[in-house]
């Protein structure tokens, strides 16, 4: 017998066994892999039709992936109107998805709240500290409801990446042109109005045929009259509060007043939105009432020559409020079946590190940011700057009650219109407000 194969042989099956051993570890990986690589992730945004904020979340999608090895996320667009028509019937379902934008408001996100399909999120909110992102009133606009519906208070289910504001867009060349400054107060304002009108131009563009802007208007000009608390506290329903207030009343009768001037857009009754915006970028009227999800848009048409400005308290020195929140909110479904990992995926898009991707598509982040760039992107900022530190924000007044978007369109048509007094539009206000609220 030969002893010097021994050796040999048994280098052979030692090779052998390593061998196998390499390829049941690359099994092994092989099979985690494939579990890390089918952990998806489905996230449900609202955003469909606005370009900016989908490309900045499908950037901040990618970011995810790359810090979490293995999660591939499944991103889905949704209209706005989908989304809130669909948002119960498919979150009541068996198969949400993981992270979904919800609707802020009673009738949208207090009624999921109620029918418990939605997550609370405090204790992600402690551990992350989102509190120390996010102004107190901003979280509670966006996020707080009772088991009841009630918005405004009680546990979080909700948190918003950017930061939206209504406010004025003026154009700089017709203000020069026409000896404006940028008003400090209402009063100024309405004189600004004035002017332009004598001057043969257009004061304010303006297009309610899609009903929810006369929204921006009325509130608008009611947050320069009321302070946003006792506003804030009359949309979440707080007991003793009602719409036919002074402060209604004034706001109503200097929204009457301006339509009977002819200050809006002629015709502003059967002009859309987008074509009242289209016709302000293209250089027809001096100011327009509307978001800032706009300021990506006049700035591409109007370049360096458009400003963005709260509109100004009725008096001076006063810090100016505004109809602002955040855009939809983030929520986990309760049956989500990620539930951790989609706590984590907010954390991250409401992160510093992804407010510098928001901000750099052009969008406001809810972040405050310090670095704020030039031109009307940065009135932007600043704006939504000003508000975060004063609190000085209250949320849409269509959020009041479940019916209360139809109620409050159709009477600020009939105000605008002359076919309501100011008391008449408080008290078909409070029709509905009242007999929600005590039911």
């Amino acid at each position: 017998m030969n002893h010097s194969l021994v050796p040999g042989r048994t280098a052979r099956a030692s090779l052998a066994f390593m061998a196998m051993f390499v390829v049941v570890l690359a099994v092994l990986a092989g099979q985690a892999t494939g579990a890390r690589t089918a952990t998806t992730l489905v996230v449900q945004d609202g955003e469909a039709g606005n370009t900016a904020r989908i490309a900045a979340l499908k950037q901040l999608d990618k970011m995810f992936e790359k810090a979490n090895p293995g999660v591939t996320i499944k991103h889905v667009s949704k209209s706005y109107d989908d989304l809130v028509k669909t948002d119960a019937l498919q979150l009541s379902g068996s198969n949400p998805p993981d992270v979904t934008h919800v609707n802020e408001g009673l009738g949208d996100l207090g009624q999921l709240v109620k029918a418990n399909l939605l997550t609370p999120l405090d204790a992600y909110a402690v551990k992350w500290g989102w509190a120390k992102r996010q102004s107190p009133a901003l979280l509670t606009i966006d996020g707080r409801a009772t088991p009841t519906g009630q918005i405004g208070s009680g546990k979080l289910y909700g948190i918003a990446t950017t930061g939206d504001w209504v406010g004025v867009f003026y154009n700089k060349a017709k203000m020069k042109q026409l000896g404006i400054a940028v008003p400090k107060t209402l009063a100024e304002f309405e004189t600004a109005l004035a002017t332009a009108k004598t001057a043969g131009e257009t004061p304010i563009a303006f297009g309610n045929l899609d009903k929810w802007p006369g929204i921006h208007e009325f509130q608008s000009v009611l947050m320069a009259v009321a302070p946003p608390a006792q506003v804030g506290n009359t949309i979440f329903g707080k007991p003793g509060s009602k719409w036919s207030t002074p402060a209604v009343l004034k706001a109503a009768a200097t929204v009457q007043k301006w339509a009977k001037a002819g200050y809006y857009s002629d015709g502003y009754s059967g002009l859309g939105y987008n074509d009242a915006t289209k016709k302000f970028v293209q250089g027809t009227g001096v100011f327009t009432i509307t978001g800032t999800w706009k300021t990506g848009d006049m700035a591409s048409g109007l370049k360096n020559n458009v400003g963005l400005m709260l509109l100004p308290a009725a008096r001076a020195g006063q810090a100016p409020g505004a109809l602002a929140s955040g855009g939809l909110a983030w929520a986990i479904p309760a049956k989500a079946k990620n539930r951790e990992l989609s706590a984590q995926y907010i954390n991250f898009i409401t992160s510093p590190a992804a407010a510098k991707v928001i901000q750099a598509a052009g969008d406001v982040p809810a972040i405050v940011v310090k670095q704020k760039p030039a031109g009307v992107k940065g009135d932007a900022l600043a704006g939504w700057a000003k508000l975060s530190t004063t609190n000085a924000m209250a949320g849409y007044m269509d959020w009041a009650t479940p019916t209360f978007y139809d109620t409050v369109t159709a009477a600020i048509q009939e105000l605008m219109a002359g076919k309501l007094t100011p008391a008449a539009f408080a008290k078909k206000l409070d029709a509905d407000y009242l007999k929600f609220h005590k039911s």
